[in-house]
């Protein structure tokens, strides 16, 4: 079970991920602020919205990753490829959501984290 926290100040922002979650088994809760969702660490995957209103999306992840080093982290934001790769670079994130996701970013997402596991098991 892969424990997922969907951060956004607009409840409505990740609607679309929500059906291929529940499809997928994937347990997710939702916060609204930066501050609350550090209350809920440590988790397995964050998905944050980059325009959070009470702090810097970049500064958030920061925080998550000091308090939650393992926790992986998904930006969802407008920037360009390069500009987003550039802002983050050093920061861990796993990869870019657009604006809004739908279906077919968790579709990606959870494959990408399957390959992770997959990874992780061979390993051992």
């Amino acid at each position: 079970m892969i424990h997922t926290l969907l951060v956004s100040s607009d409840p409505e922002f990740f609607k679309g991920l929500e059906p291929e979650f529940n499809a997928s088994g994937i347990e997710f809760n939702t916060e609204t602020t930066g501050k609350a969702a550090l209350e809920k660490l440590p988790i397995d995957l964050l998905i944050v919205d980059e325009n959070l209103k009470d702090m810097e999306a970049k500064a958030f992840i920061e925080a998550v990753i000091t308090q939650s080093p393992m926790t992986n982290c998904v930006v969802a934001s407008p920037r360009s490829k390069k500009s987003f790769h550039d802002f983050y670079e050093g920061y861990g994130v796993l990869m870019q959501f657009p604006a809004w996701p739908k279906d077919d970013q968790a579709k990606k997402l959870i494959a990408h984290l399957n390959k992770i596991q997959l990874l992780q098991t061979q390993v051992r």
